[in-house]
């Protein structure tokens, strides 16, 4: 009888592929808050002006771009 149990759970086990909508909700949960935390860190880490002045050179380089393939 128990070992009949224990061959019905082994094949229960077996039978079990994949995630549990449960268990995907909680990994996610985790991902988010650990991503929440790498960006709040991540901006604290960089200058103000820095995203500014790296829009503008690109902006420039555009326009640099333009004028010499109209010339």
């Amino acid at each position: 009888m128990i070992e009949s149990r224990k061959l019905l759970y082994a094949r229960r086990l077996q039978l079990r592929r994949g995630f549990t909508l449960f268990e995907i909700v909680v990994e996610l949960s985790i991902i988010v808050v650990l991503a929440t935390m790498g960006i709040v860190g991540y901006e604290a880490s960089v200058p103000p002006g820095a995203a500014n002045a790296a829009r503008n050179e690109i902006h420039s380089m555009l326009r640099f771009a333009r004028q010499q393939a109209i010339v």
